[in-house]
């Protein structure tokens, strides 16, 4: 059984309820913080599930390999709560997370390299990840949301279509 994620704002930060997905692990979310790149464990892992996720959806596109991000980048944006991590409410292992900038223009929001583990594809966790990251800008009086794709040039990539 799947149940919607229920956002609640509180007055500086959001508050995520846990969700049920249809694979029968429970998940929550949270926006990161300075603890978080302090744990180098966790910046590990996350950096991990990106460039993970865009060696999958990416392939083909690049010459070579290719990483998203890395320890010193991720690490940044944990520490300024630019990340929204998704993690298994029981073990708290992480399974997913969203790149949000918020008021990067006049009142807009900037949702990007999300991401989510390979062992948790398909449950509607991206879905969830969206969802906070747009909750988290209109909490910081955003208006609008802005996401930026890389799509190939020269040949139609099944994934980027």
């Amino acid at each position: 059984m799947t149940k919607d994620a229920t956002v609640i704002i509180g007055t500086d930060q959001l508050e995520f309820s846990s969700v049920m997905f249809t694979g029968g692990v429970e998940v929550a979310v949270r926006v990161a913080t300075e603890d978080d790149a302090a744990n180098a464990g966790l910046v590990e892992k996350v950096v991990l599930i990106v460039n993970e996720a865009y060696t999958r959806g990416e392939e083909g596109m690049w010459k070579g390999a290719a990483s998203r991000t890395n320890l010193k980048e991720m690490k940044s944006f944990l520490s300024d709560g630019r990340i929204i991590l998704a993690y298994e409410a029981a073990t708290g292992a992480i399974v997913g997370s969203i790149l949000v900038t918020h008021n990067f223009g006049e009142r807009l929001g900037e949702l990007g390299m999300l991401c989510v583990a390979q062992t948790h594809l398909r449950q509607g966790l991206g879905k969830i990840l969206v969802k906070a990251a747009e909750d988290h800008c209109r909490l910081k009086g955003c208006t609008e949301m802005r996401l930026e794709l890389l799509k190939p040039a020269k040949f139609v990539h099944p994934v980027k279509t």
